[in-house]
């Protein structure tokens, strides 16, 4: 979501609150190639007996894959998210093949006059704005690189 650095090893998150909106994602198009691409929605119920997901195939490079999901009405996915809750919930699973472009467009509250939980990053530069990568990384954004809409 976005974590400020204050320190060379301490950093504090910008957004407060947060909300899941879509999930859209596009396969690239490759000549005489079909993709497919499938999301599952993950479940907090021990015994689901159904699985909420959302797949595109395509069947050559003229119309690529595509698929645009919203949070299931009334699952833990499409609830607003405390910064300090939100880290290690699973949200979705996705299967697709490689190269594609994934974007997750989320509503966010800012922390307004208060901090939220630190958080340790190493050889952190101070006042540079960091962001998670999928593999849980933190890779350092420019605030140009920072889309608030």
């Amino acid at each position: 979501m976005g974590i400020v650095s204050t320190t060379t090893t301490l950093g504090y998150p910008l957004i407060q609150t947060f909300k899941l909106n879509t999930v859209e994602v596009w396969a690239t198009t490759q000549s005489n190639f079909s993709s497919q691409i499938t999301l599952r929605w993950a479940s907090d119920e021990a015994f689901a007996n159904s699985t909420k997901e959302v797949t595109d195939m395509s069947l050559s490079s003229a119309y690529p894959s595509h698929v645009l999901a919203h949070p299931p009405a009334g699952t833990y996915q499409s609830m607003w998210f405390q910064e300090s809750t939100g880290g290690d919930t699973e949200f979705f699973h996705l299967d697709a093949s490689t190269n594609v472009i994934v974007d997750i467009n989320i509503t966010g509250i800012l922390y307004d006059g208060t901090r939220g939980t630190s958080i340790t990053i190493a050889d952190a530069t101070a006042g540079t704005v960091y962001y998670p990568s999928p593999n849980s990384s933190l890779t350092p954004v420019g605030l140009t690189g920072i889309l608030f809409a």
